[in-house]
């Protein structure tokens, strides 16, 4: 390994850092979030170094895209064998055939929840992932609606996936007409509505009772999306009930049941896929971010039946590139040798354990959930007022990234640090990140008293 622990050789962002930054800034769009002014150079498993010599531990995982750390050798090796083979040419699914995308798609079609025989279609990321969803709902129930809700990111670079999120206003500010016949419902939110009748009931009557009574004939409506657990929301976790009850009112309607899994899928709540929690069957799964090891991959699988529509209604050319399917079946391998979700169910009740034991010392930490390695940490101004605590947020991440930790932080307020680590991350590891956090959320603290 090339690291063992976080190094701050020079406060970030150093000099070479800041030549980049004012470069980047001149010919890249700004379009996209920028949480810390980290300039990447090179990295192992849980560990970034930036250009300069500066060595971060990381709890982000590239938005959670990493299940196994960066370059794990087996994926690296898998597309060294590919490169050799064929490097550059694109099967194009429209045009002909290849094993390898054959293979990819069989192990998906068994390993991801939902009965029956299934077919699957190849994209590049969670966003075309999701208009393949909505292309395909549209044609199979010859509905045009959808349901699904504030809170979620089912992708922001496409108009469909653009338009069921419900991620922030600032991502459709400017930008309408959107998909029309979309319809947003709150998610359960259950530390900001404790004392309310219960969350997931509530969402649901709401559904039920006024938006299908009012505004959406439930008949008209192709698809529901839902993330089984919100994570750019706030790491979101339904209560008990919520999604088989709303797996039930699409059944019970003829609604297909659009589970999002990219970014719970691959063992990254405690289970191979998140819809295992709850007993949950979907009509369509969506994957992504981790799919590809590395390497840009989604997928959209549902049942033959589902997949009706005819030759030539939904082509992407990369669509199954050869080096994304060698890693995305060697990413798999991996980890169901090393059953790596029952590492992130071990890892992250250690985590979780911590992270409460700070809510309970610090007055900034109002709340903490999640499951597995998929955590979420609500900052507050104080626990009484709940009031979102985004400047607490900034600073605690900037704070930590100054000592060696890489976190990021989003929610619908912008107050909820994301915590995503490697799967294969040690609890020994985790601690030494969890140590520097805690001093951070400490300094914040002290810094408010003295205001």
């Amino acid at each position: 390994m090339k690291y063992s622990r976080p190094s701050v050789k020079v406060r970030p962002p150093g000099p070479s850092a800041r030549a980049i930054i004012s470069r980047d800034e001149k010919v890249v769009s700004q379009s996209n979030w920028r949480y810390l002014p980290l300039v990447i150079k090179d990295g192992e498993g849980s560990f970034i170094e930036d250009v300069d010599g500066n060595v971060f531990l990381d709890f982000n995982s590239g938005a959670a895209t990493q299940v196994l750390g960066i370059d794990h050798p087996a994926v690296v090796e898998a597309l060294k064998r590919q490169t050799s083979a064929m490097a550059t040419y694109q099967p194009i699914p429209g045009y002909f055939y290849n094993e390898l995308v054959v293979e990819l798609c069989e192990k998906l079609a068994g390993i991801t929840p939902g009965g029956g025989e299934k077919k699957v279609s190849l994209g590049l990321s969670g966003a075309d992932a999701t208009d393949t969803a909505m292309k395909l709902a549209r044609w199979h129930t010859k509905r045009k609606r959808f349901i699904s809700f504030t809170g979620s990111n089912h992708g922001l670079a496409t108009y469909g996936a653009l338009s069921v999120s419900g991620y922030s206003s600032s991502t459709v500010r400017g930008f309408s007409p959107l998909v029309p016949e979309v319809t947003h419902i709150p998610f359960p939110y259950p530390y900001r509505w404790a004392g309310e009748k219960e969350p997931g009931q509530w969402v649901l009557d709401y559904l039920e009772e006024h938006v299908f009574r009012t505004i959406v004939p439930p008949d008209e409506v192709a698809g529901i999306f839902v993330e089984p657990i919100q994570g750019d929301g706030g790491v979101l976790v339904p209560p008990g009930g919520f999604l088989e009850r709303l797996q039930e009112i699409c059944s019970r309607h003829g609604i297909l049941f659009i589970v999002d899994e990219v970014q719970t899928g691959f063992g990254r709540t405690g289970k191979m896929f998140a819809s295992e929690h709850w007993g949950i069957d979907p009509d369509v799964v969506l994957l992504g971010k981790p799919l590809g090891g590395g390497t840009p991959v989604s997928a959209c699988v549902t049942r033959r039946e589902i997949m009706d529509w005819p030759h030539g209604s939904h082509v992407l050319t990369a669509a199954g590139h050869l080096l994304g399917c060698a890693g995305a079946l060697s990413m798999m391998r991996v980890l169901e040798d090393e059953r790596l979700w029952e590492n992130a169910a071990r890892v992250g009740s250690f985590m979780k354990a911590r992270y409460q034991k700070m809510q309970n010392e610090y007055e900034i930490v109002g709340d903490v959930r999640g499951l597995g390695l998929l955590l979420g940490v609500e900052m507050v101004r104080s626990k009484d007022s709940k009031e979102p605590g985004v400047a607490e947020a900034k600073k605690a991440c900037l704070l930590a990234f100054e000592s060696g930790l890489l976190t990021a932080y989003d929610g619908l307020y912008g107050n909820v640090f994301r915590i995503t680590p490697a799967l294969n991350i040690t609890e020994r590891l985790a601690g030494v990140g969890l140590d520097i956090m805690e001093e951070a959320v400490a300094g914040v603290q002290r810094a408010q008293r003295h205001r």
